[in-house]
């Protein structure tokens, strides 16, 4: 989810990853591994994460549990992606809800084709398979197992098969909340905020009439 959602998870005591908790371990050049284990989220959080980790320095390693949907573009960023026996990955077309006429309809798909087009190009340059064939796998909902996964260029190497252990999980979570929960939320806090201010206001009234007595 996006920083601005993460209190919300935390309140609730929901598992989550959002791009700063990814951001406060990219300070130095150490070998990172990460465990995904993740159905997926919001694209643009999983975007962030992706180029905060392709961009860093040290090499990076990612164990695949499950990568679904914004997971698995986290899963591309790294150098070497190994897969868990039981493991998959998922890769789909990007959706979002939308409302209006015709033209705002239009509008939508063209905003999710150039969506679906631009994450292609992470699976494109890990796997590098044409264009056309990733823009099929995400058409059809594609499920790979680790075997798959492996023989289609998604990951490298199957976990277990050496003796090393992750350093770092970092990147694991299950089902984003409803929007409808977050914006309730959302509204909570600022109601909240609103009646704190009010509150203030009222008592620096309150004191100033005293003083002026």
């Amino acid at each position: 989810m996006s920083n601005s959602e993460k209190w919300i998870y935390e309140l609730l005591e929901q598992e989550h990853t959002a791009p700063s908790d990814i951001l406060e371990h990219l300070n130095g050049v150490e070998p990172l591994e990460i465990d995904v284990n993740s159905y997926g989220g919001r694209v643009d959080a999983g975007n962030e994460i992706y180029t905060a980790l392709r961009a860093y320095a040290g090499h990076v390693t990612v164990n695949v549990i499950m990568a679904g949907s914004a997971a698995s573009i986290i899963a591309m960023s790294a150098d070497t992606v190994r897969m868990s026996p039981v493991g998959q990955i998922m890769i789909h077309n990007v959706s979002m809800g939308a409302a209006g006429d015709y033209k705002d309809m239009e509008k939508a798909g063209e905003i999710l084709q150039k969506a679906n087009e631009s994450l292609a190009n992470a699976y494109i340059q890990k796997t590098n398979l044409p264009k056309s064939k990733i823009l099929e796998l995400m058409n059809a909902e594609t499920w790979l197992t680790a075997d798959e996964a492996i023989e289609k260029g998604f990951a490298d190497s199957m976990m277990f098969e050496d003796d090393r252990v992750p350093l770092n999980l970092i990147a694991n979570g299950g089902h984003l909340l409803a929007p409808t929960i977050v914006q309730k939320m959302q509204s909570l806090k600022n109601e909240a905020k609103q009646k704190q201010l009010e509150e203030t206001k009222d008592t620096s009234k309150k004191r100033t009439q005293e003083r002026e007595k």
